[in-house]
């Protein structure tokens, strides 16, 4: 299929470009995120990326693991490679990451509670939690400013 001759193309620039892996399967998504949060949000990604955290902000050197995905949620592990700094976001149709959560990863779990049992939240077997962006959003208005990731603008 020609597409998918295109697709690898693409795949091919953007390895040359950013010096990420952007295999073509779930990583992908990922690799896209963090390239548009580091431009977004500067920081200054690990090269190779370790395993807790993506990179670091520029401005205050704070370690921030970058979450990402097209369907407004985010996947994390609750029990291994804890990230000081969280910063979840959803790819928007215009291609640009919206703002699921940013904050630190103890804000997000001392505040994100089973709506069902108000416990806090348990992970699968393996120790990993997909967490609703709805919900999400809603923490992230309460996380204090000076506690953010700053975006480059400034907002």
């Amino acid at each position: 299929m020609e597409e998918i001759k295109q697709l690898k193309e693409i795949v091919k620039t953007l390895r040359e470009k950013y010096g990420k892996k952007f295999t073509l399967d779930g990583n992908l998504v990922g690799d896209i995120g963090e390239v548009l949060v580091e431009k977004a949000y500067g920081i200054k990604p690990y090269n190779p990326n370790k395993h807790t955290h993506d990179g670091k902000e520029i401005a205050t050197g704070k370690k921030v693991q970058i979450k990402s995905s097209f369907v407004g949620a985010c996947y994390i592990s609750l029990t291994h490679n804890i990230p000081d700094y969280l910063l979840c976001v959803t790819i928007n149709d215009k291609g640009e990451p919206e703002e699921l959560y940013n904050g630190s990863f103890k804000f997000l779990i001392d505040n994100y509670k089973n709506d069902k049992t108000g416990e806090p939240i348990k992970g699968n077997a393996r120790g990993f939690a997909t967490l609703s962006g709805n919900k999400l959003k809603k923490i992230n208005q309460r996380v204090p400013k000076d506690q953010k990731i700053k975006k480059i603008d400034g907002r």
